[in-house]
Formats: C-alpha cells, sequence, structure tokens
C-alpha cells in the first residue's frame, strides 16, 4: 500500500469506507511524516496528541458503523497558528504576541471539527503574516520540504526558476503549473497552497 500520508482527502475517504484504511492508520503516517521532517522544516508549533488520538479513534467507529460526518471524517489536516482554535493560543508568528489560549474555535477550524477532520498540528508563520520569506521571530525560518537548503533572496523567493509542486500533500494534492515569481502566492515556496 502507499504511505497513507500520500492520499488524497479523497482516497482516504474511499479506503475508510472500503476498510482497507482507518483514521488512526492515517493519522500515524502523517505523524511519522511530520516526526521525520520536522527538525529540518520547522514547520509545526503545537500539537495534541491525545485530542488527535481521541478524534480518530471517533471517526473510526463512525466509518465502521457506515455513519461519517462528512468525506472529511478522519482526514488529518493541519491549521495555520493564525486560524484560533479553543484552548490553544495564537501568536501569529510573533514573538511580540502574548500566548492567550482561544476561547473558541474561529469557524474554518469548527467547520473542519464538525466535519470529523482529525486536527494533526498547528503550524507556524512569518510575523503576523507578513512575509513570504517563512521566517518568525517566534519560531524561527520555516525551510521548504521540497528542497531544505534552496537559498532564498531578501523577499523570500528562491533563487532558481520555480517548478511545479504537489499542492497539500496528503490532503488535497493537485499540481500547479509553474508561475513568475511575483505571481507566485506565498505557500507556493513551500509547495502547498491553503483550502
Amino acid at each position: 500500500m502507499t504511505d497513507l500520508a500520500d492520499f488524497t482527502a479523497v482516497d482516504l475517504a474511499r479506503a475508510y469506507e472500503a476498510g482497507e484504511a482507518s483514521p488512526p492508520e492515517a493519522l500515524q503516517a502523517v505523524r511519522t511524516r511530520i516526526d521525520r521532517w520536522e527538525p529540518t522544516i520547522n514547520a509545526v508549533w503545537h500539537r495534541d496528541d491525545a485530542e488527535a488520538d481521541r478524534r480518530a479513534r471517533a471517526s473510526e467507529d463512525r466509518w465502521r458503523a457506515g455513519k461519517p460526518l462528512s468525506d472529511l471524517d478522519g482526514v488529518p489536516v493541519t491549521v495555520k497558528e493564525n486560524i484560533a482554535t479553543a484552548g490553544v493560543p495564537t501568536p501569529l508568528g510573533s514573538e511580540a504576541t502574548v500566548l492567550t489560549p482561544a476561547p473558541r474555535d474561529a469557524p474554518a477550524a469548527a467547520r473542519l471539527k464538525e466535519a470529523g477532520a482529525v486536527l494533526v498540528a498547528k503550524t507556524t508563520m512569518p510575523d503576523f503574516g507578513m512575509l513570504t520569506s517563512g521566517v518568525s521571530t517566534r519560531h524561527g525560518t520555516t525551510r521548504n520540504p521540497l528542497c531544505p537548503t534552496t537559498p532564498v533572496n531578501e523577499a523570500g523567493r528562491r533563487t532558481e526558476p520555480p517548478m511545479s509542486v504537489p499542492m497539500l500533500i496528503g490532503a488535497y494534492p493537485a499540481t500547479v503549473a509553474a508561475a513568475p515569481p511575483e505571481l507566485e502566492p506565498p505557500g507556493f515556496h513551500a509547495g502547498f497552497q491553503g483550502l
């Protein structure tokens, strides 16, 4: 079987429905991928493994009963640190931000949870999301997982020509054509786009 961390959300839903994979297995595959690369790319800020395990097991029970909440039920996801999740601070990438736990989920996080998605981690961002360089005063530098040693210029742009890359590996893959650097959205530098 292909590594579950490489499955699309659609492929995961089909595998869950057929009983060929489970949300806890997919969660573990994604965690293994994160653990392998995190020391190098520095993209994860917060993980609540116990809560993710609980949500994955609940999702597995729903799939076994033939009653998933949605096609996203059991799909491992991450959200940026500026998207509030109840009980977790939103540092906005900045050392200047006071770490106060969010009182409730932001709508995007709430809708993912309502759909049964499994929140694996919160991911880092540059200070207040203002730069595309991946540099944060709170977290340091986040590297491109497709080429962790790729040099960037002072504007955060790669110094070699752009390439086509997969988007949202393990959640909603697609391929985008190369674009001139001035048209590349910030997430393109890491090979991912948000929903």
